[in-house]
């Protein structure tokens, strides 16, 4: 589950710098006197930062990150030293626990989160780099590598165990196949079968 909410996080986020992109250039186009030889590119510039968007994204990576604290709270419940170990920086619970307590964060987890960084740092604050998305001290992007990779290890423990495990693609309610009688009375129903005359 908690890959769908990487998946989010990753559109809204790319969703978000496109409207950034987008947003400072037509501004820019704008504020500079509407330049003629630019106008065709600023038409085409019709995405715009808005609150929705950024909602939107901090909604999807809320999501993830609660979702990645689950994996992390089963990696250190099974104890397995055949799992990666979490990405730098503070550890997943304590940035879940600073974005969650919000409104007054315990003194413990604004010192783990906060690290080495200089200045103040606050919860719902994210920070973009060229490296990828930052929440409380934290790479998103490093912490997608991290679940994929124990969801690759899990596979191969249990694979190792005899067990397939499930994917995206498995059913959740299985059928078995019908029986040979089943198969050679099956027939079509005929038109109207089952619905009652009005």
């Amino acid at each position: 589950m908690a890959l769908v909410h990487a998946d989010r996080m990753y559109a809204s986020f790319q969703a978000w710098l496109q409207a950034e992109a987008e947003h400072r250039f037509y501004l820019g186009w704008v504020n500079n006197g509407r330049d003629e030889k630019w106008e065709e590119t600023a038409a085409e510039c019709t995405h715009r930062l808005t609150f929705g968007r950024l909602w939107q994204l901090t909604a999807d990576v809320q999501g993830f990150i609660n979702a990645a604290a689950q994996v992390e709270k089963c990696v250190r419940t099974i104890g397995s030293r055949e799992f990666p170990d979490p990405p730098p920086g503070p550890s997943i619970r304590d940035v879940r626990n600073f974005e969650e307590h919000w409104e007054n964060p315990f003194a413990y987890t604004v010192k783990q989160v906060k690290g080495e960084l200089q200045g103040d740092i606050e919860p719902g604050q994210m920070h973009f780099t060229g490296k990828g998305l930052w929440v409380a001290n934290l790479s998103m992007f490093d912490l997608v590598d991290w679940v994929r990779a124990v969801q690759q290890k899990a596979a191969v423990v249990v694979r190792e165990s005899g067990i397939e495990p499930p994917t995206a693609r498995h059913h959740l309610l299985r059928v078995d196949p019908p029986s040979k009688r089943d198969h050679d009375q099956a027939r079509a129903p005929d038109a109207g079968e089952g619905r009652s005359a009005s």
